[in-house]
């Protein structure tokens, strides 16, 4: 079937592959964003005049503040470029904290508890364990963003799709495991044993199993 009549009867599948890429792109900016925000605050106000990181100044409360306000205003300027709002733009906290949010899953508070919380010892390692928690959740929510239009009528061609026709009896599967098997396809370009019993725990393959020989 020419790659053309296939999208034509599988628009969904189509759909889903889009929206997939276009998430991945939105994760992997928010990502970056994480660390180019972190980074700039450690740069604009811990390093010395020797040119090293000294994270005890974090322990100093006006420090911190400072510390969380760039890295705010790193995640704001970035979140306005990506849904075009002008710069000039008023504004207010929650508003902001919205827009945060919606692109990067992260708020001001959040940056706080950790600043706060953690003053000198907010290193990277700790930053790495905040931003894994904000990440986990982000890539949950976009990924099921991308696949909202499928339904349980679409796992046939989605089976068949990601090549388990000849494996799997796509009346013994869900929708939410159908899309998990779409989405490990689109990201690794085919599916391996181990990641279909990983996709549907309760996989058996469609094979029947060998007679046992009775004993002579």
């Amino acid at each position: 079937m020419a790659k053309k009549e296939e999208e034509d009867k599988t628009p969904y599948i189509t759909k889903h592959k889009k929206l997939y890429t276009h998430a991945t792109k939105l994760f992997d900016t928010a990502t970056h964003t994480h660390q180019a925000a972190y980074k700039g605050a450690v740069d604009k106000h811990l390093i010395g005049e020797d040119g090293e990181v000294d994270f005890e100044k974090l322990d100093d409360l006006k420090v911190q503040r400072e510390f969380i306000d760039t890295m705010t205003d790193t995640y704001i300027s970035k979140a306005q470029q990506h849904f075009k709002i002008s710069k000039d733009k008023k504004l207010d906290d929650l508003e902001k904290d919205m827009l945060m949010q919606a692109y990067a899953g992260v708020t001001k508070g959040m940056i706080k508890r950790y600043v706060n919380a953690h003053g000198k010892n907010f290193k990277y390692a700790i930053f790495n364990q905040m931003t894994k928690q904000l990440n986990e959740r982000l890539h949950e929510q976009l990924y099921a963003s991308a696949a909202a239009h499928l339904e349980d009528e679409h796992i046939p061609d989605i089976v068949k799709h990601v090549g388990l026709e000849a494996k799997l009896d796509a009346g013994k599967i869900n929708v939410q495991e159908a899309t998990h098997l779409l989405e490990t396809f689109q990201r690794e370009g085919g599916i391996t044993d181990n990641d279909l019993r990983q996709a549907v725990p309760n996989y058996q393959s469609k094979k029947p199993k060998p007679k046992e020989k009775k004993a002579a």
